[in-house]
């Protein structure tokens, strides 16, 4: 009588700890990704900044992507940022 909720009982557990593995996966790729942005965020954020002094200093767009070796296109965009 008692034994077909414990089996219940047991079956779910065993079900919940395969779920939890299952999460923890979930919540390490999750943070593994949000790293990844923070870290990408950072960059572009420091290559904005570069960006603006180096153009205050008169360097072309061409020399700047050179030195941050991003494309040319990503230079104008973050030069655009400045004054957003």
């Amino acid at each position: 009588m008692h034994y077909s909720e414990l089996a219940a009982k047991c079956g779910y557990l065993k079900n919940v700890k395969e779920r939890e593995a299952d999460m923890r996966d979930i919540i390490e790729e999750y943070a593994e990704k949000q790293a990844q942005r923070a870290v990408a965020k950072a960059e572009r954020e420091k290559n904005k900044k570069i960006v603006v002094k180096l153009s205050a200093k008169g360097m072309s767009v061409e020399e700047i992507a050179s030195i941050l070796e991003i494309t040319e296109a990503q230079v104008r965009e973050l030069a655009d940022k400045k004054s957003a």
